[in-house]
């Protein structure tokens, strides 16, 4: 509950506009999430594992390491409106079935056309690296300006990231 003082029912309107867009922001987190990530994972899944086993598992690998800070913050936020812990587990259970949806999807795309996972590799391929760069160079540019100047500290730890990614990626391709 809130502790509020009411002068002139000024206060209790805007404590109930800022739970309101509290709400509004877990609604808006909750449904981004279910049609950006999971029925684009579902549908990436599918048709990674169409393709062959070992693109299919690297692909899950993938997916999930991605899936743990995204769930990380999906919670912290759900957490910071005020939503009670059991609301918050059972929502996010919820939003992950959508990629079930999203294999259904590409078992209907695949069953209308039997070159679907030739159009659709490349589509998600191309819509990981969009996802990556559309959050990551804006996160880089901040890491930069928050060095206050000082742009070997921003270039080292851009370099580890790379490295890291890189290293990543060659593992999950010796692995397959």
């Amino acid at each position: 509950s809130e502790f509020t003082v009411n002068v002139d029912g000024n206060q209790a309107e805007k404590v109930a506009e800022d739970k309101t867009l509290r709400y509004q922001i877990v609604v808006l987190t909750l449904l981004g999430d279910a049609i950006g990530c999971g029925l684009f994972d579902g549908v990436a899944i599918a048709a990674a594992f169409a393709s062959s086993l070992p693109l299919g598992v690297s692909t899950a690998i993938a997916v999930v390491l991605h899936e743990i800070p995204l769930e990380i913050s999906d919670i912290a936020i759900m957490y910071s409106s005020g939503l009670p812990i059991p609301a918050i587990v059972g929502l996010n259970v919820l939003v992950s079935c959508s990629a079930f949806v999203g294999v259904l999807i590409f078992f209907i795309l695949q069953a209308l056309t039997s070159h679907i996972v030739m159009w659709l590799l490349p589509l998600i391929a191309g819509s990981f690296v969009y996802m990556a760069a559309s959050v990551c160079v804006p996160l880089l540019n901040e890491l930069n300006a928050q060095t206050e100047g000082n742009s070997y500290i921003g270039a080292v730890m851009q370099s580890i990231g790379y490295v890291l990614g890189v290293a990543a990626m060659l593992i999950l391709a010796v692995l397959e």
